[in-house]
């Protein structure tokens, strides 16, 4: 799965769990992260609230009065080649507070030459909006648009990624040899067991990247074999339907 919904969707349900009272799985931010809120006004300055570590957060956003915490994505992307990068896509974390104020944090993703390495920093905004989308509605879309991908990529030649579009339905449908890992369990303790099936098989079903990935190989197969249009809409279909199946995993 992409690495930044991936991260995102962790401190949502790492904030969840503590409010439901669940099993609260121990969530760290690497040093290189850090997450800043709206600055406070206070006479003629602004103040500006930090932390690095995602206990810290909690308790600032417990200071504020949280009432519910979602995640969001959307699904609109310029160019579905680039959707499996880091800063490609909308997508944040929506926090309601007590008082009626609702903010999103987004997140910006910069390579540091100086460490050779990532540095994330989560902003907080002002922010109207949302997007539910049931769990019928997006495990039927999923379960279509995986059976016709997996055609899909069996026509264009390419049978390893037949074979994860299979595996991804196997485990939404829990069909075939799809047991839930136990190290997923552990990871997300406090999801259904229907939304955690939802929730892995969208990682399991992610397959955009770069060289090597479903926009390499398949896209020029599409092409040389005439079935770009078709190719085209079943990869928008699936980037949709799992952007739609982690938001419901990690909201519901």
């Amino acid at each position: 799965m992409n690495g930044e919904l991936d991260q995102l969707s962790r401190l949502v349900l790492y904030v969840k769990d503590i409010m439901r009272g669940g099993r609260v799985v121990d969530f760290k931010l690497e040093e290189y992260e850090k997450l800043s809120f709206i600055p406070k006004k206070k006479f003629l300055f602004s103040k500006v609230e930090e932390c690095n570590d995602a206990q810290s957060w909690y308790k600032l956003l417990e200071k504020r009065k949280i009432k519910d915490i979602h995640l969001l994505s959307c699904f609109g992307v310029d160019n579905i080649k680039f959707a499996g990068f880091s800063n490609s896509t909308k997508q944040g974390i929506v926090t309601e507070y007590a008082n009626g104020k609702t903010t999103l944090w987004v997140a910006k993703w910069e390579f540091d030459e100086e460490i050779k390495g990532w540095t994330i920093h989560y902003k907080e905004f002002k922010w109207t909006g949302g997007a539910p989308y049931t769990y019928e509605e997006c495990r039927r879309d999923f379960e279509k648009t995986l059976l016709e991908i997996e055609e899909l990529a069996r026509l264009l030649g390419f049978d390893n990624f037949a074979k994860i579009f299979k595996e991804a339905y196997d485990i939404l449908t829990s069909k075939g040899d799809s047991s839930i890992p136990e190290w997923a369990r552990d990871d997300m303790p406090n999801l259904t067991e229907e939304r955690l099936r939802l929730f892995l098989a969208a990682s399991r079903a992610d397959v955009f990247g770069a060289m090597g990935s479903w926009n390499d190989g398949p896209d020029w197969a599409a092409r040389e074999k005439g079935l770009q249009e078709q190719y085209d809409n079943l990869s928008h279909d699936l980037y949709v339907s799992i952007r739609k199946a982690v938001m419901n995993a990690v909201n519901g």
